[in-house]
């Protein structure tokens, strides 16, 4: 997925922005559902399974990006 998605470009991203949402005061969850309902969007140009692994490696990349670059916010973070 690493690839698929643009390598470091895509974590960058990711990070700066959930890092910056946090940062805004938007609840962890808010931040979570948008992103569901981004994929949501652009599901019907990817075969289910593909966006499945999407939304586990960027759910992955939120959590290590919280953990790393903004952990004042690990708190928000429920498993």
């Amino acid at each position: 997925m690493y690839e698929a998605t643009g390598g470091i470009k895509y974590v960058g991203l990711v990070e700066t922005e959930t890092c910056k949402a946090l940062d805004q005061g938007v609840p962890f969850a808010t931040l979570i559902d948008a992103l569901e309902k981004e994929f949501d969007k652009q599901g019907s140009s990817l075969p289910p399974a593909k966006l499945t692994k999407l939304k586990e490696y960027t759910g992955f990349v939120v959590g290590s990006s919280v953990a790393i670059a903004c952990p004042q916010h690990k708190d928000k973070i429920k498993s």
